[in-house]
Protein backbone atom coordinates (compact mmCIF):
# COMPACT_ATOMS: atom_id res chain seq x y z
CA UNK A 1 0.00 0.00 0.00
CA UNK A 2 2.82 2.40 0.90
CA UNK A 3 4.61 1.48 -2.29
CA UNK A 4 1.51 2.38 -4.31
CA UNK A 5 1.33 5.90 -2.73
CA UNK A 6 5.03 6.36 -3.20
CA UNK A 7 4.80 5.47 -6.91
CA UNK A 8 1.86 7.83 -7.42
CA UNK A 9 3.72 10.66 -5.67
CA UNK A 10 6.86 9.92 -7.66
CA UNK A 11 4.98 10.03 -10.97
CA UNK A 12 3.30 13.33 -10.04
CA UNK A 13 6.58 14.96 -9.05
CA UNK A 14 8.39 13.75 -12.16
CA UNK A 15 5.60 14.97 -14.43
CA UNK A 16 6.05 18.55 -13.15
CA UNK A 17 9.75 18.82 -14.07
CA UNK A 18 9.35 18.69 -17.88
CA UNK A 19 6.64 21.37 -17.71
CA UNK A 20 8.74 23.79 -15.68
CA UNK A 21 11.82 23.33 -17.86
CA UNK A 22 9.89 24.07 -21.07
CA UNK A 23 8.57 27.42 -19.85
CA UNK A 24 11.87 29.28 -20.44
CA UNK A 25 12.72 27.81 -23.82
CA UNK A 26 12.74 30.53 -26.47
CA UNK A 27 12.21 33.34 -23.94
CA UNK A 28 14.68 36.23 -24.17
CA UNK A 29 17.35 36.48 -21.51
CA UNK A 30 17.50 39.91 -19.83
CA UNK A 31 20.29 41.30 -17.69
CA UNK A 32 20.47 44.71 -16.02
CA UNK A 33 23.29 46.52 -14.26
CA UNK A 34 23.26 49.78 -12.30
CA UNK A 35 26.07 52.32 -12.54
CA UNK A 36 26.53 55.46 -10.47
CA UNK A 37 26.81 58.60 -12.57
CA UNK A 38 29.67 60.90 -11.63
CA UNK A 39 28.78 63.71 -14.03
CA UNK A 40 26.29 64.25 -16.84
CA UNK A 41 26.81 66.89 -19.53
CA UNK A 42 23.96 67.96 -21.81
CA UNK A 43 24.86 68.65 -25.44
CA UNK A 44 22.69 69.58 -28.41
CA UNK A 45 23.37 66.12 -29.91
CA UNK A 46 22.92 64.08 -26.69
CA UNK A 47 24.37 63.47 -23.26
CA UNK A 48 27.95 62.87 -22.25
CA UNK A 49 27.78 60.60 -19.20
CA UNK A 50 30.77 59.95 -16.96
CA UNK A 51 29.99 56.95 -14.78
CA UNK A 52 31.74 54.93 -12.10
CA UNK A 53 32.82 51.35 -12.55
CA UNK A 54 34.06 48.85 -10.01
CA UNK A 55 37.11 50.18 -8.20
CA UNK A 56 35.98 53.80 -8.72
CA UNK A 57 37.33 53.92 -12.26
CA UNK A 58 35.42 56.35 -14.48
CA UNK A 59 34.29 55.70 -18.03
CA UNK A 60 32.55 57.99 -20.51
CA UNK A 61 29.70 57.20 -22.88
CA UNK A 62 27.93 59.42 -25.40
CA UNK A 63 24.17 58.86 -25.72
CA UNK A 64 22.58 60.36 -28.85
CA UNK A 65 19.53 62.56 -28.28
CA UNK A 66 17.50 60.65 -30.90
CA UNK A 67 17.70 57.54 -28.67
CA UNK A 68 15.27 59.23 -26.28
CA UNK A 69 12.37 59.53 -28.76
CA UNK A 70 9.92 57.21 -30.41
CA UNK A 71 8.52 53.78 -29.79
CA UNK A 72 11.17 51.25 -28.86
CA UNK A 73 13.64 53.97 -27.93
CA UNK A 74 17.08 52.93 -26.72
CA UNK A 75 17.26 55.50 -23.91
CA UNK A 76 15.03 57.06 -21.29
CA UNK A 77 15.72 59.90 -18.87
CA UNK A 78 13.85 60.16 -15.59
CA UNK A 79 14.09 63.19 -13.31
CA UNK A 80 13.74 63.24 -9.54
CA UNK A 81 15.07 64.62 -6.31
CA UNK A 82 16.51 61.83 -4.24
CA UNK A 83 19.83 61.33 -2.50
CA UNK A 84 20.43 58.16 -4.58
CA UNK A 85 20.52 60.15 -7.84
CA UNK A 86 22.15 60.18 -10.34
CA UNK A 87 22.56 56.65 -11.63
CA UNK A 88 21.81 54.66 -14.76
CA UNK A 89 20.52 51.22 -15.46
CA UNK A 90 21.81 49.41 -18.53
CA UNK A 91 19.84 46.51 -19.99
CA UNK A 92 21.05 43.69 -22.20
CA UNK A 93 18.87 41.21 -24.07
CA UNK A 94 20.44 37.90 -25.08
CA UNK A 95 23.90 39.34 -24.39
CA UNK A 96 23.48 42.44 -26.58
CA UNK A 97 22.85 46.03 -25.48
CA UNK A 98 19.11 46.74 -25.35
CA UNK A 99 18.55 50.13 -23.70
CA UNK A 100 19.65 52.51 -20.95
CA UNK A 101 17.72 54.49 -18.35
CA UNK A 102 19.21 57.62 -16.79
CA UNK A 103 17.92 58.60 -13.35
CA UNK A 104 19.06 62.19 -12.83
CA UNK A 105 18.47 65.08 -10.47
CA UNK A 106 15.78 67.45 -11.74
CA UNK A 107 17.72 70.41 -10.32
CA UNK A 108 20.11 71.34 -13.13
CA UNK A 109 22.25 73.26 -10.61
CA UNK A 110 23.02 69.99 -8.79
CA UNK A 111 26.74 69.12 -8.73
CA UNK A 112 26.07 66.03 -10.86
CA UNK A 113 25.22 68.25 -13.84
CA UNK A 114 28.16 69.69 -15.73
CA UNK A 115 28.69 72.25 -18.42
CA UNK A 116 30.90 71.48 -21.40
CA UNK A 117 33.74 73.96 -21.90
CA UNK A 118 33.96 73.50 -25.68
CA UNK A 119 30.78 71.73 -26.82
CA UNK A 120 31.67 72.20 -30.50
CA UNK A 121 34.58 69.76 -29.98
CA UNK A 122 32.02 66.99 -29.42
CA UNK A 123 29.98 67.64 -32.57
CA UNK A 124 29.63 64.34 -34.43
CA UNK A 125 30.57 62.25 -31.35
CA UNK A 126 26.98 61.19 -30.61
CA UNK A 127 26.55 58.83 -33.58
CA UNK A 128 26.61 55.53 -31.67
CA UNK A 129 24.48 52.60 -32.74
CA UNK A 130 25.13 50.80 -29.46
CA UNK A 131 26.96 51.35 -26.18
CA UNK A 132 29.97 49.41 -24.92
CA UNK A 133 30.38 48.86 -21.17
Amino acid sequence: MKLKYFLILFILVMSVFPISSQENQGAPSYFAKTYLIYKIYPHKEGYKVVYMQRGFDTKTIYIPVNWFYGAGSKAEILYGQDSSLPYMQVYWENGEFSHVRLFVNSDISDKSWGSLQNPENLDGTFTNETLEF
